[in-house]
């Protein structure tokens, strides 16, 4: 089997090793009802792994996040006069029932955002350290993305086009670059937060699903890219993952979580 690689722009053997292969794809979040290219998404890749589970015998420790924390969430559940995490689980609830209507249970685990902070909070330290993120006042931290030169190496953006394009989730005119975006958002009253060394808030989506695969033990970066490819590792999907996942650990501490927590050396 050939799949496509986002990062070589062609088509790759598919040569897991025996153990497997590790699959992260990002979940819902649960705000709402999921709509028909939520649901694309979900079976197609369930198809995928069923095939090579069945079909060619290859083992498959498939990772799905579930974000539970999100301002869409909050904005919600306020409108509704409800606790936001309380509305979070019903929506996810609903979710997973809409998923078994579908078909879809090749799933080997979700992840809550909401239990892995302590993982979260540490890899915003570590870009913190590596001068890789910064702190706007009152409002949280970002991560600098003229620190990253490979910036759109996965979707072939440069920074100057994310420069021109506005955030979906974190636009603030005090960043040091418009295409910036937020790691740790310090919470006001009344918001879902939690007490750490960062202050008081709550992480966002693209530091919650590296960290993720960094909880899960599946994480990857730009010096390890291909050898971990070659141990059944696969990429993240967005350009934010990819520069948080390139920064995050040193090459040699992710193959020896990846080479120890899941996969055997050749």
């Amino acid at each position: 089997m050939r799949l496509y690689n986002t990062l070589t722009r062609k088509k790759d053997e598919l040569n897991p090793p025996e153990s497997g292969i590790n699959l992260f794809v990002c979940g819902p979040t649960v705000y709402d009802y999921i709509h028909i290219g939520n649901a694309r998404t979900f079976t197609l890749f369930d198809a995928l792994v069923k095939y090579l589970r069945q079909k060619l015998g290859i083992k498959i420790n498939y990772l799905q996040n579930i974000t539970d924390i999100d301002d869409k969430i909050i904005a919600r559940a306020r409108a509704g006069g409800e606790d936001a995490a309380a509305f979070a689980r019903k929506f996810e609830g609903i979710f997973m029932e809409d998923a078994a209507a579908l078909g879809i249970d090749s799933v080997g685990t979700y992840a809550r955002a909401s239990e892995h902070i302590p993982e979260i909070v540490g890899q915003v330290k570590v870009l913190i350290k590596k001068g890789h993120a910064y702190l706007i006042k009152d409002d949280g931290y970002y991560f600098d993305l003229k620190t990253f030169p490979d910036y759109g190496r996965l979707s072939g953006r440069t920074v100057a086009m994310a420069e021109d394009g506005v955030s979906r989730i974190d636009e603030s005119p005090r960043k040091r670059n418009r295409g910036d975006f937020n790691l740790w958002k310090l919470s006001q009253p009344g918001e879902p937060a939690w007490d750490t060394e960062l202050g008081r808030g709550r992480p966002l989506p693209e530091i919650l699903e590296s960290m993720r695969m960094v909880a899960e033990g599946i994480q990857t970066t730009a010096a390890t890219v291909q050898l971990a490819r070659q141990k059944g590792v696969e990429m993240p999907i967005t350009e934010q993952m990819y520069a948080l996942l390139y920064h995050g650990l040193p090459p040699q501490e992710v193959l020896r979580k990846l080479l120890d927590r899941n996969l055997k050396a050749e």
